[in-house]
């Protein structure tokens, strides 16, 4: 099909590493098969998600955040919010918007994406223990130390009962932080988003 064919070159394209003609042909891809009513939504989905990681290869942010909307609109349409596939990409979405400095946004974000944790994993779950840690951060950047120290306090004591122990140095780094009445400004804020982005760009 025409589809397949677009995206076949945008993988050809992106193994040049020619990221625009890439990100062109993967474009034309997902709008072939968005428009079949047959089209397996996570296949679409997946179009959808690789897209938004060439646009931030590319450091278009907004695409790949447009793009990553359009995926958790498939994911929640096909699947429903309490899904594992539509609560991974809230993650990400998240995780995008911190790394972008939206930081009221990446709250809000991660504000629903425990609560679907808590549901879908467990209120002790690994993965509601890394969005505590997230949260604890970003009220780190937002000068909020009381509410950050209570999130971290949150993750610590998950990580603590599973054992996670590069993750429990991790967090008393934090702590730590927060004991020190640092005021986080400038590139700081730049430095903490960035490490906390890379600690979890593994979504779980």
């Amino acid at each position: 099909t025409t589809g397949a064919v677009y995206l076949e070159l945008a993988k050809v394209y992106f193994h040049k590493k020619e990221l625009a003609e890439a990100i062109n042909y993967q474009k034309k891809g997902f709008q072939v098969f968005a428009e079949l009513e047959s089209a397996d939504p996570r296949y679409l989905a997946n179009i959808a998600v690789t897209l938004s990681e060439w646009c931030e290869k590319a450091e278009d942010f907004n695409e790949a955040l447009v793009s990553l909307r359009k995926a958790e609109h498939i994911y929640e349409s096909a699947f429903g919010v309490m899904d594992k596939k539509t609560c991974k990409i809230k993650r990400n979405i998240s995780l995008l918007l911190l790394k972008t400095s939206k930081y009221d946004e990446a709250l809000e974000e991660l504000m629903e994406v425990e609560n679907l944790e808590r549901s879908l994993y467990g209120d002790k779950s690994i993965q509601v223990g890394k969005t505590y840690k997230i949260i604890g951060t970003l009220y780190i950047i937002s000068n909020k130390p009381e509410e950050a120290r209570n999130a971290l306090l949150r993750s610590l004591r998950i990580f603590e009962a599973r054992g996670q122990h590069k993750l429990i140095k991790e967090v008393m780094g934090k702590l730590k932080m927060l004991g020190s009445s640092v005021v986080i400004g400038g590139s700081n804020r730049d430095e903490i988003s960035h490490h906390e982005d890379s600690q979890e760009e593994e979504i779980q």
